[in-house]
C-alpha cells in the first residue's frame, strides 16, 4: 500500500494495482480524446487510420507491472506522434491531390506497424516517422514543381 497526502488533514492509501489500473484509464482516454481531436475535419480513409492507431494502443490489457505501465506511457508517445503524422499527410495531400494515393500508403504502412516495445522498435519507429515526414514533404515539393513548369 502507499499513502499519498493530499492536504495536511487528509491522507489516502491506495494499493499500487488500483493506482495502476487508473493511471493506465487515464492514459487511454488521453489518447482517445487526441485521436478525436486529431480526426476533426478530416475525411473518411484518414480518419480511419487515425481509430487505427490509437485503437491499437488503447485495447491493449491493463498493464500488470509498472515497468509494462511505463512501457505503455512510451507507447502512448508514440501512437500520437503517428496520428500527428497521419493529420500532416492529409493536411499536405488536400493541397497536392497528385500524390495522395503514394502518401496515404506510406502513411498507411506506418499505421499496420506493431506497436514498439524494445528501445530498438521506438529508435526505429522514430526513424520512420522522420522518413515519411520527409517523404510527404518531397513529394508535394515535387508536385508543386510539376504544376510551375
Amino acid at each position: 500500500m502507499l499513502e499519498y497526502s493530499l492536504t495536511f488533514l487528509e491522507t489516502v492509501t491506495m494499493n499500487p494495482n488500483e493506482l495502476r489500473v487508473d493511471c493506465w484509464a487515464a492514459t487511454c482516454r488521453q489518447t482517445q480524446s487526441h485521436a478525436f481531436g486529431m480526426s476533426l475535419n478530416r475525411v473518411a480513409p484518414w480518419t480511419e487510420l487515425i481509430h487505427t492507431a490509437s485503437q491499437k494502443f488503447y485495447q491493449q490489457p491493463i498493464p500488470e507491472t509498472d515497468d509494462e505501465m511505463s512501457l505503455r506511457q512510451r507507447q502512448q508517445g508514440a501512437v500520437h506522434s503517428v496520428i500527428s503524422t497521419i493529420t500532416h499527410a492529409d493536411n499536405m495531400t488536400r493541397m497536392h491531390q497528385a500524390v495522395a494515393s503514394q502518401v496515404f500508403a506510406a502513411t498507411q504502412s506506418l499505421v499496420e506497424r506493431e506497436l514498439p516495445r524494445t528501445a530498438d522498435e521506438f529508435s526505429a519507429l522514430d526513424s520512420e516517422l522522420a522518413k515519411l515526414s520527409m517523404k510527404i514533404s518531397s513529394d508535394c515539393h515535387d508536385d508543386t514543381m510539376r504544376r510551375l513548369r
